[in-house]
Parts: C-alpha cells; structure tokens; sequence
C-alpha cells in the first residue's frame, strides 16, 4: 500500500503546533529530556495533555522534531566554515557566531548542548551521517590547507 502525502496543516493547526514546540522548548531546555513530561510541555505551551498528543504521538515525537528545527540553525556557523580561509580568521568567526547565537537563543543553545553532551542519543541518524560525512571532508581540507598557510614559505614543499 503506497503512503499518501499527509494534507497540509490548517492555520489553527500550525499554531498549535507552534504553541507546542514553543512550550517543549521551554521545558526540555530547563529539564532536559528525560526530566520532561507530557503534562509539563501542555502546560507550557496552554493546551491540553489530549491535544498535545494529537499533533505528536510522544514526548519523543516532540523532542525529534525541535531538534531537527534546531540543528539546522545551530549548525549554520560551522558549515560556514570555508577551508581555504585564513584559519585564525575562519575559526574566530565560527566562535563568534556561536557565541551570538548562545546569547540571542540560550534556551536553543541549552536543548542543543544538552544532546550533544549526551551523545545526542535522539538526533536522527540521517542527520548525524551526514554530518559526521561533512565533518570529516572538512577537516581532511581545512587540516591540509591551514597546515599549507601555517608553514613558513622555505618548509613547504615546492
């Protein structure tokens, strides 16, 4: 049997949505994952513990879909990274925009620390292939190139 592509979401239905992931924020932010509950993310976002589980069958569902929103954001800065950069200057920007990033979102920042201090044990799998694929391409080429710039000119081979 072939799936049939969901019907868009309804105005009404967005904002809960929204309400939703706005409270799971909040609450898995200042408790973490496994100190978060379903009663507490209804709470937070004023809707219903019932209505909370109609838009996402689990408190996992929630937690999957915030990161998923959030990684992308927060990952910005280090694929900006560009390996024929100057290093120093590639290095200092990444932290300076993590550094703005941590001040503008610090509930973001704490969901995103949090799982990656964890072994970000909930990130799709999808997402961490490709960034480990990523991770390890860019460092092969930044490794090469910023060793390349760091070497006095009479110690790189000609």
């Amino acid at each position: 049997m072939a799936d049939h592509p969901k019907p868009p979401l309804s105005r009404i239905q967005q904002k809960n949505r929204e309400l939703i992931l706005k409270g799971a924020l909040a609450v898995f932010s200042a408790n973490g994952f496994r100190g978060a509950t379903i009663d507490q993310i209804a709470e937070a976002s004023g809707l219903s513990k019932p209505n909370v589980l109609y838009y996402f069958a689990s408190k996992d569902e929630i937690h999957r879909t915030l990161l998923t929103t959030l990684l992308d954001m927060w990952l910005a800065p280090m694929l900006r990274i560009n390996p024929q950069g100057e290093p120093l200057a590639e290095v200092l920007a990444y932290v300076q925009a993590k550094l703005e990033m941590s001040r503008r979102f610090p509930r973001e920042s704490r969901l995103f620390a949090h799982e990656i201090l964890q072994g970000a044990p909930t990130c799709p799998r999808s997402w961490a292939a490709a960034c480990a694929r990523w991770w390890t391409g860019q460092r092969r080429s930044c490794r090469g190139g910023w060793r390349k710039a760091a070497l006095p000119r009479s110690s790189r081979a000609t």
